[in-house]
């Protein structure tokens, strides 16, 4: 009797959880198709317009297209447009912070017009997704390195972005 007692538990809990389990997992897909829909996710491909300036003075010193792929998980790579002899390709993570607010950090070599190593940026995004998710808004800086790891100076940027 015993025996039959501890079967018929097991078995009701391997039911239970068979049924449960399923409709957590609807249930959180649901969710995450809606936030999708409703233009929180910042996953994707997405082609930028930089405007690099100078902090204190709010110079223009750079203006030029970008692309940035956010990737499932929390990475990310970059291309800038500019000349990609004189700088490598991004690479980074992001985070969502809450509701369709982001932020992000990634860095790439630069070089100089001979193919030397010139020094590195590292760039720190706060990011907010419109509400239909298809544009963003990114304000940034930008910490310039020499080839030692030294910070030389740091440059704002905006970006306004639109889903590819």
């Amino acid at each position: 009797m015993k025996a039959r007692k501890q079967t018929f538990v097991i078995a009701l809990a391997m039911i239970l959880t068979l049924t449960i389990a399923p409709l957590t997992v609807f249930g959180q897909d649901k969710a995450d198709k809606s936030l999708r829909v409703e233009g929180n996710s910042i996953e994707g491909v997405w082609k930028n317009q930089i405007t690099v300036t100078d902090c204190q003075s709010n110079t223009v010193l750079a203006t030029f297209p970008g692309l940035l792929n956010y990737h499932h998980g929390g990475t990310m790579s970059e291309t800038g447009g500019t000349n990609p002899a004189l700088r490598s390709p991004g690479y980074g993570i992001w985070t969502r912070t809450g509701g369709q607010t982001y932020k992000g950090k990634f860095t790439f070599f630069t070089f100089n017009p001979d193919g030397t190593l010139n020094g590195s940026q590292k760039v720190n995004q706060n990011i907010v997704i419109s509400l239909d998710g298809n544009s963003l808004t990114d304000h940034a800086t930008a910490e310039i390195f020499d080839t030692g790891g030294n910070r030389l100076f740091t440059v704002c940027a905006t970006a306004n972005g639109t889903r590819f």
